[in-house]
């Protein structure tokens, strides 16, 4: 390509050829790595010419331009001349609009058709056999990766209509959810915010165009007033028709690092957005009943299954006796990890306490589920044993503790940073 740059220079100061000029600034040829793009003005003798001077450095370096593959277009010429042009070098007629290196050219981006290659596409990569068939930690972590994947170019260089942009989102909502119905579920603006707005961290379209396209970071601006109690633990209040809710939303870590679906069901959890009998019955869902598939002599919901059901108050037991810590009297997360920030020990222990209560919120809810789905009834003598494995191989696989011990661990984990 350097040898064509030379020749194309050469034709030019010969007065050979004759680019494009603008003030100053003459263009001629544009290379890229695999494509070539010349520009010139418009004459039967300044066409000719550039097809002399391609015939000429094929026959110094062997490189043949194949001009069947190679098209010709005019800027504000009749494409009855361009045919006949292109007959003439051998190449294909253009007419606008066309696309060039994936980019549309000569096109209304402000129209929302104009934008129907990006919604195919985003429609192919969401597909709903895709939604039905990964969690909802692997739903987040796919629409996160085909924003980064997709558009790029079309983001980058033309501003998206917001009709575009909440179709582009009611896409990646419908699913992330994994349904494509109307149902109610939280607020997809709340799942777009960032994690000090209680959000998920899960980047909106807009935020990520705004942000850069190379960390796709979640900066958006949202109502309501944070209030910083500790360095771990943060709440939004949020002001609504004179009165003050508190929304938790936690620094979790430990969590953070963990799976995603147990970040999302802890999520879920503190919204009180968990699919449990009574949320179900009270959307006007038909359920056969809504006691507790368990115990069945409470109401099912997060807060039965997760703190007052009687397998709950064993598991919660064990798990503090095994950390040799006393009990608490707490009946919800807001509690737990208030409670948790408040204990006299180092970040550290903090995180594996923390990872070791994810992990236990997150087992009974999957007991209860398998409970209710599952074939074959589960066995509560196994709860507390996923509950002391799971955390061990996620922190003996992937944080900086390499001499974590097995024997260690089932002793008491909150002495492995005390040896």
């Amino acid at each position: 390509m350097e040898g064509l740059h030379v020749a194309m220079e050469d034709a030019i100061a010969a007065g050979f050829y004759n680019g494009f000029k603008i003030d100053t600034l003459n263009l001629s040829h544009l290379f890229f790595a695999d494509d070539a793009l010349f520009i010139g003005e418009w004459s039967h003798n300044n066409i000719k010419s550039l097809v002399a001077i391609l015939d000429c450095f094929y026959q110094v370096s062997g490189l043949k331009i194949n001009y069947h593959k190679s098209k010709l277009f005019g800027v504000g010429v009749p494409f009855e001349e361009v045919t006949l042009m292109a007959s003439i070098t051998g190449c294909n007629a253009l007419v606008s609009p066309f696309n060039y290196l994936g980019l549309p050219i000569d096109c209304n981006m402000a129209l929302v058709k104009s934008w129907d290659p990006i919604y195919d596409k985003f429609s192919k990569r969401l597909s709903k056999w895709k939604a039905s068939l990964i969690s909802i930690g692997g739903r987040a972590t796919l629409i996160t990766s085909v924003l980064g994947a997709i558009g790029t170019y079309f983001f980058s260089l033309f501003p998206m209509p917001l009709l575009v942009n909440k179709k582009l989102e009611s896409l990646r909502s419908k699913f992330f959810w994994g349904s494509d119905d109307k149902s109610k579920k939280i607020s997809w603006n709340l799942a777009l915010a960032s994690k000090d707005k209680g959000g998920l961290v899960t980047v909106g379209i807009m935020a990520g165009i705004l942000n850069g396209f190379t960390t796709f970071q979640v900066k958006m601006l949202g109502s309501g007033l944070l209030v910083p109690l500790s360095s771990r633990l943060k709440v939004l209040v949020i002001k609504l028709i004179g009165v003050f809710f508190l929304v938790t939303v936690l620094e979790l870590d430990g969590i953070d690092s963990s799976q995603k679906k147990i970040n999302i069901f802890i999520w879920r959890s503190l919204r009180d957005h968990l699919p449990s009998r009574w949320n179900l019955s009270r959307k006007g869902i038909d359920v056969i009943s809504i006691n507790c598939p368990i115990c069945d002599h409470g109401i099912d919901s997060a807060y039965h299954t997760l703190w007052v059901c009687l397998l709950a108050s064993t598991v919660w037991t064990r798990v503090f006796n095994w950390l040799d810590l006393s009990p608490p009297s707490i009946s919800n997360m807001l509690g737990l990890y208030a409670w948790i920030d408040s204990l006299y020990m180092s970040s550290s222990k903090k995180d594996i306490l923390e990872v070791v209560c994810g992990v236990t919120l997150w087992s009974l809810w999957s007991f209860r589920n398998e409970v209710i789905f599952g074939t074959v009834r589960p066995k509560r003598s196994m709860l507390f044993d996923k509950i002391v494995d799971y955390p061990f191989r996620w922190y003996s696989t992937r944080s900086k503790l390499s001499f974590i011990s097995w024997n260690n661990w089932i002793q008491n984990p909150l002495v492995v940073y005390s040896l």
